[in-house]
């Protein structure tokens, strides 16, 4: 028993990120040794990953400032509470299609209903703005 954990001890730690479990790097399917461009079409929006800002060129609420982002929230149902905390956190177009319901609920203090709302929203626009520019 005592040796299984000096084996352990001693076994090199393999990095998950870029090697698979025989220790061989892992490509990403279809890719080669350059840097693959993604599609907004083919970008896994599941992934926690923070999305590149170009993602979101073509949507229009991205170019809003602080002042209608918070006008935004505050049109939202059952979201006017919270447009004060979107001035405060300087949150403009660009910050809010990067915001996550984590991100509202915990560092802003908003309750799960209204963060799922607007992200729902932006979610939205993101997708209409998409489809336009295919």
């Amino acid at each position: 028993m005592g040796n299984e954990i000096s084996d352990r001890k001693n076994k090199p730690k393999q990095d998950a990120a870029r090697n698979g479990p025989d220790g061989e790097a892992i490509k990403s399917e279809g890719s080669d040794d350059q840097t693959d461009t993604v599609h907004p079409l083919n970008f896994d929006w599941t992934r926690s990953d923070v999305e590149p800002l170009w993602l979101y060129e073509h949507v229009e609420a991205a170019k809003w400032d602080v002042q209608e982002v918070a006008a935004f929230v505050k049109s939202l149902n059952g979201c006017s509470e919270y447009a004060d905390s979107f001035v405060s956190q300087e949150i403009d177009g660009q910050a809010l299609m990067l915001l996550r319901e984590e991100h509202m609920v915990v560092a802003m203090h908003m309750k799960l209903g209204p963060a799922l709302k607007i992200v729902a929203n932006v979610n939205a626009m993101k997708r209409e703005a998409l489809k336009e520019h295919q």
